[in-house]
């Protein structure tokens, strides 16, 4: 969701729009609003949000992370933008794709098996499990799991983990793993950099334990 602001004299036209789907297209839609209203209604959050977008592009990749101890598995659900990992997987693809396909499935499969990787206590890599992704206008869910096997709470938390996702594109890209060891657990929040791309899942290696809130979603804006 992108805002531009049109200033006259008697009104203040502001386009709002959006990547449609996962495609490159753009649609807008405008709103007339009086200069004094504009100060009062509340598009001053509006521009609020515009300014925090300019200088905080989202290209974060946050993955959920929770151990499933019946089934032996870390269960992962991973959000990214949609729109830079629609491109990100076409250039390594070497061609475009439109992630709502079903074509588009096994190459994005092969670029998160690349940038989300496991190793159990001993070093080894756990092979990836998908389960599926959602696509959204903005982000991108995605689903899959490592099956470590059932192991104890303590060998869970020798294994580790990989979140490189976009560390190729943006030199200053940091992801994070919120990671659930039981289900009535606070999430342990891990981040990963370039000098840090894996890490172990041991509470001695968390960085923060607050509890990893859903993403807030985008205001829709209303015809005045």
């Amino acid at each position: 969701m992108f805002y531009r602001i049109y200033r006259s004299e008697r009104v203040i036209l502001i386009a709002t729009g959006g990547f449609s789907g996962s495609s490159i297209g753009v649609k807008l839609k405008f709103h007339r609003v009086h200069p004094l209203r504009f100060l009062s209604c509340g598009w001053i959050a509006v521009l609020a949000m515009m300014l925090v977008a300019i200088g905080h592009p989202n290209h974060d990749a946050i993955a959920e992370v929770d151990w499933n101890s019946e089934t032996g598995s870390l269960e992962v659900a991973l959000r990214v933008n949609a729109h830079e990992l629609e491109r990100v997987v076409s250039t390594a693809a070497g061609k475009a794709l439109d992630l709502d396909d079903a074509t588009s499935t096994e190459p994005l499969k092969k670029y998160i098996a690349a940038k989300m990787r496991c190793l159990d206590g001993e070093g080894k890599p756990v092979e990836m499990k998908w389960v599926g992704a959602e696509i959204r206008v903005r982000s991108a869910w995605i689903y899959f799991e490592f099956p470590v096997g059932k192991l104890s709470e303590e060998a869970v938390t020798k294994c580790s983990l990989a979140n490189t996702v976009f560390f190729d594109e943006y030199e200053d890209q940091t992801n994070t793993v919120a990671f659930r060891l039981r289900p009535d657990d606070g999430r342990s929040f891990y981040r990963f950099s370039k000098d840090r791309p894996i890490v172990k899942l041991s509470p001695t290696e968390e960085k923060d334990t607050q509890e990893l809130k859903s993403p807030e979603p985008t205001p829709t804006v209303e015809n005045e």
